[in-house]
């Protein structure tokens, strides 16, 4: 414990964040991940990384939409790792539907500037949406 790097990849149970935890893994770094998902398919992935990486591989399922639980992936990371040299956020959340289907409280969950950018004006008893786009290739509005 201690003498390898270690990493810790948030959002790192599928996709882009599985796929970062497997280089670090692969390049000989002690790793933590964490994300959402089947207790059983995570379980899989952690130990077919570990085994197959020759490395540490550990599994830390905390809510990032709680500071405490935040504090404590940190905290477990390092020791369990007894270091921790790379911290990659890559968590986020996915939710799918028309911009006037959207509902507001995963609007507020969610934490993507871009998403932010766009703010609807909801009026009572119709599902017409208004607002001020800026369009940067022409400038209009």
């Amino acid at each position: 414990m201690g003498e390898r790097k270690a990493a810790l990849v948030t959002g790192s149970t599928s996709g882009i964040g599985l796929g970062i935890a497997t280089a670090f893994a692969k390049a000989g770094m002690d790793v933590t991940l964490n994300g959402l998902g089947d207790a059983g398919e995570i379980e899989k992935i952690r130990s077919g990384l570990e085994r197959e990486a020759g490395v540490s591989v550990r599994y830390d399922g905390a809510n990032l939409m709680q500071a405490d639980a935040c504090a404590g992936l940190i905290e477990g990371a390092i020791g369990a790792h007894g270091r921790l040299d790379v911290l990659v956020n890559n968590a986020g959340i996915q939710f799918v539907s028309p911009i006037e289907d959207f509902p507001v409280e995963k609007y507020n969950a969610s934490d993507l500037s871009g998403l932010r950018a766009y703010q609807p004006r909801r009026e009572p008893n119709s599902r017409h949406h208004e607002s001020a786009q800026h369009d940067s290739r022409t400038g209009h509005q």
